[in-house]
């Protein structure tokens, strides 16, 4: 019952030691179950690293015995290895993939540490080994974490040169990431977890999966397959992307006063501030704050900061939409000329559209051209010293010898 319960299962999985001793013969108590339990890995240590089977009443056939021999040569006289070291070390002793490992990682982990339980930290290791080291495709790894629901995390982490998510696997594979008890560390853990449940068996990435896994809505909620479609629902997508983000306090009417209207339609800075009882640098700021996010969001696809993703059809025409904006060379006309060659339309049909699209590919609205993005915003942080996870450490005291 032990083994089966309790050092077979994961450590969430587990029966408690009272609810086995409730449930095994005789009456034993809680600290009965802890001391057999403990005698039970003491003796599997001894018959299957040190061959002394005589105790255990079990004789092991040497073809079993020969891996723990394995696995006992190749960590030598190490009494500690982090707990990706170990992994990685184990799948190279046994010649096995790390994902077939990870399936029977409770009993191993018990028998060679011979401790049923483990620290906090490397249950949460644990947890994550299955889909962290579970392989991603070569065009998931470089995906930038910008990608990924972080936060302020994201910054963080790009301090640290971290930017891809290929990097930050590697980060948490070497103990590098933040403990998972930490602020940024329970943002990571929590967007990894979300990360391994979305990747197909080809380990691709389904977004619209990853989203709903944060509890975030994937945006818009209306799919626009066509660009006249994607033109006539413009307004309505930016403004539900602007409410669902909180991007600031008057973003919404602010966006239908000014950049969701042709410009012969457009307030001005001061006519926006006098309806909204405001003054107009007040409407300025709050403007450059929601145009500047939709340009993270739509453009340069930083998610970083966003309460949603975003769908591939709708991104797609924003990248589409970037094209022509570079090509343009701040010519709105030009601009015009060039999306509707791109997307096989007359050009009349984007006459009010074309408008709202240029303020954000500006992050002004049409008459001023586009200012550089700012790249500097993390080469602020000053860098933080690297450290070894909470709780990422193995003891081998199975591979030690017991009197």
């Amino acid at each position: 019952m032990i083994l089966a319960e309790r050092l077979g299962k994961n450590p969430q999985e587990r029966k408690t030691l009272e609810e086995v001793a409730r449930t095994a013969p005789g009456n034993l108590t809680r600290e009965r179950i802890r001391q057999r339990e403990q005698r039970l890995l003491t003796l599997l240590a001894q018959a299957l690293i040190h061959g002394r089977q005589r105790r255990l009443g079990v004789y092991f056939h040497p073809s079993f015995t020969k891996y723990w021999h394995d696995a006992a040569n190749w960590f030598g006289q190490k009494r500690q290895v982090t707990f990706w070291e170990f992994i990685e070390g184990l799948s190279a002793a046994w010649e096995v993939s790390p994902q077939r490992l990870v399936e029977h990682l409770p009993l191993i982990l018990a028998v060679l540490t011979q401790k049923a339980t483990m620290p906090e930290g490397m249950r949460d290791q644990m947890k994550l080994a299955p889909h962290v080291i579970g392989k991603l495709s070569d065009e998931s790894l470089i995906d930038e974490i910008g990608m990924l629901s972080l936060g302020k995390t994201g910054v963080f982490l790009e301090a640290r040169g971290i930017r891809t998510i290929g990097n930050l696997l590697e980060s948490i594979r070497k103990g590098a990431a933040p403990p998972a008890k930490s602020s940024h560390g329970r943002v990571i853990y929590r967007s990894m977890h979300a990360l391994a449940r979305s990747a197909s068996t080809l380990g691709k990435i389904d977004w619209a999966t990853y989203a709903s896994q944060m509890g975030s809505p994937s945006l818009p909620s209306r799919v626009s397959k066509e660009p006249p479609e994607f033109l006539e629902r413009l307004a309505e997508s930016l403004e539900e992307i602007i409410e669902v983000n909180q991007l600031s306090m008057r973003a919404t009417q602010i966006f239908r006063l000014r950049i969701a209207v042709p410009r012969s339609k457009r307030l001005t800075l001061a006519q926006t501030a006098e309806k909204l009882d405001t003054h107009g640098p007040t409407v300025k700021r709050e403007e450059s704050i929601f145009l500047g996010a939709l340009n993270d969001f739509l453009v340069e696809q930083d998610f970083t900061h966003s309460r949603a993703t975003y769908t591939k059809e709708f991104l797609q025409f924003w990248q589409d939409a970037s094209i022509a904006f570079r090509q343009s060379e701040g010519n709105f006309g030009v601009f015009c000329d060039r999306l509707a060659e791109q997307w096989e339309i007359a050009v009349p049909l984007l006459a009010d559209p074309a408008e709202t699209l240029w303020a954000v590919l500006s992050e002004y609205p049409r008459g001023r051209p586009r200012k550089p993005k700012a790249s500097v915003r993390v080469e602020a942080i000053a860098r933080a010293p690297t450290h070894v996870a909470e709780g990422g450490v193995v003891m081998l005291r199975g591979f030690r010898t017991v009197h």
